[in-house]
């Protein structure tokens, strides 16, 4: 039979009840609580306890009631079963991808999307997940490498599948994961990499100069961004309380983002860390007069750089979008992407003595080697500046 004892007093004056009904020997009891809710009487507590005890007894005879450890047994089964007939697809659009919509940002979401649909979908979207062998993988990275994808796409997409049967064996929804026989795309020997573009800071006083001309907000924007280097959706996050026009700093502590449906949110820097940057007088000029124009248009908004007629931030894909009008417009050979801009002010700032790692701080990365990585390496005007220290030491 089951037993109950009084076990506390709510705060709101109800009983809470601890009701306890023995099971088959080795399987220990079962203990549910029950509430009296405040106001009941204790005959009536008492007849509804009685009777709670009694459904707790008969499901107990039933085998009906289960510990913690045989729910969860009993849910892994579920899953085991579910397995044998859920597909690759069904498996990522149920699971994977919801579950990496709530970690990544949409840009990355979409990738993963079009490595899904384009790669991973028309050769094993319909089998069965627990039917996947390393086989398939090698097939899926082979036909990519023949159809003359890059080492960046290949890279992505192989990442994309390890990812996705990684967190199936940890769902216990496959029993290894098919990947981890397959080795990771290489570079082809013929392959370089992209050489990033910069401009000198001859090209960027022209660029200022041609900015002049065009719409203050875009104006305004793209002098931050060759002024700072920040990534795009820092500068479409910047709030008018951040800007401190006395001493030309800009605290970034936010990014703007968009999803698969270009629905824009807000989240932290890339790092996860806030920073300051500083601009030049002449941007902290153009700020100032943006923000009278915000002023006298009646716009009431904590962002600076708003989306058309509305008081919600612009969107990062709108500056990429106007950079390739505006290089077009003016016939500039170099693309005039946040991207370039960030790229020449690392690479001006480490030719001209800057410490990579205030550099690192400056551009918001997470490490240091990222920067080292990217901007320190030997070129030939560097190798040049080191040989010649070196020369001169030596007499």
């Amino acid at each position: 039979m089951a037993s109950s004892k009084l076990k506390r007093i709510n705060e709101d004056g109800s009983r809470v009840y601890e009701i306890r009904a023995a099971r088959k020997r080795g399987q220990g009891q079962k203990t549910i609580q029950w509430v009296a809710p405040k106001g009941w009487s204790q005959k009536t507590i008492e007849k509804q306890l009685q009777k709670a005890m009694n459904e707790l007894d008969s499901q107990v005879e039933k085998g009906e009631v289960l510990t913690r450890r045989e729910k969860k047994k009993q849910d892994e089964a579920a899953a085991a079963a579910l397995a044998q007939i859920k597909t690759v697809k069904r498996y990522a659009e149920e699971v994977y991808l919801p579950a990496k919509k709530e970690e990544c940002k949409g840009n990355t979401i979409y990738f993963y999307e079009q490595f899904l649909r384009n790669f991973i979908y028309p050769a094993i979207g319909d089998k069965k997940i627990i039917d996947v062998v390393p086989t398939d993988i090698e097939k899926i990275k082979l036909h990519a490498q023949q159809d003359g994808y890059k080492y960046a796409t290949l890279n992505g997409l192989y990442k994309t599948m390890a990812q996705l049967f990684k967190m199936a064996y940890k769902h216990d929804v496959i029993d290894r994961n098919p990947v981890d026989k397959v080795d990771p795309p290489k570079r082809r020997k013929d392959e370089k990499k992209a050489a990033k573009e910069t401009f000198t800071p001859e090209e960027l006083k022209q660029i200022k100069e041609l900015l002049a001309a065009e719409n203050l907000q875009w104006q305004t924007l793209f002098n931050v961004l060759i002024d700072t280097g920040i990534r795009r959706g820092e500068a479409c996050a910047i709030k008018w309380r951040n800007i401190d026009t006395n001493t030309r700093w800009i605290l970034i502590d936010s990014n703007i983002c968009t999803t698969s449906d270009k629905e824009w949110y807000e989240t932290t820097p890339k790092n996860g860390k806030s920073r300051h940057v500083r601009v030049s007088p002449a941007t902290i000029t153009l700020l100032l007069e943006l923000k009278a124009k915000h002023m006298k248009a009646g716009y009431i908004s904590p962002y600076v750089f708003l989306k058309r007629g509305t008081a919600d931030p612009l969107r990062p894909d709108s500056v990429t979008d106007f950079g390739g009008k505006f290089e077009k417009k003016y016939n500039i050979e170099k693309r005039c992407n946040p991207h370039n801009f960030r790229h020449t002010y690392a690479t001006i700032s480490i030719e001209n003595g800057a410490n990579p790692s205030d550099l690192s701080k400056a551009l918001g990365h997470s490490d240091i080697t990222t920067t080292m990585d990217i901007y320190v390496h030997p070129d030939e005007e560097a190798a040049a500046r080191v040989s010649d220290v070196f020369l001169q030491a030596i007499g």
